[in-house]
């Protein structure tokens, strides 16, 4: 190693330093390496580790970096909303548009006036 290459070695760790040092990090400090678990693996460590007495969101907040894959399906599917109210107004509309005196509409008819009413 030449004299150049260890002060370009060494400008680069100082960045480095004062890159943690503004971050308010340690620089020492190591990252541990995390296991990347299989999908079968994050379903066995899910069903040992969860308790009742934490919520979905505690338990997720504390293992989203463990269960990588599992928690990207809780991230999309939790947010689902578990009501049918979308499908009873459609059928509110519906039932308002084909009343008793239109009772002749065409199927075809019916579903674009259904169209045309949203």
């Amino acid at each position: 190693m030449t004299t150049n290459d260890k002060e370009e070695t060494n400008k680069s760790s100082n960045s480095l330093h004062n890159l943690y040092k503004s971050c308010g990090l340690s620089s020492k400090s190591k990252a541990n390496p995390t296991k990347i678990f299989t999908m079968t693996e994050e379903i066995c460590y899910y069903l040992s580790t969860v308790t009742e007495n934490q919520t979905l969101n505690q338990y997720w907040n504390s293992n989203k970096s463990r269960l990588l894959l599992l928690s990207s399906i809780v991230r999309r599917y939790n947010v689902i909303c578990a009501s049918s109210m979308p499908s009873e107004s459609a059928f509110s509309v519906s039932g308002f548009i084909q009343r008793k005196h239109r009772s002749s509409l065409a199927p075809e008819t019916l579903r674009y006036l259904m169209i045309l009413r949203k």
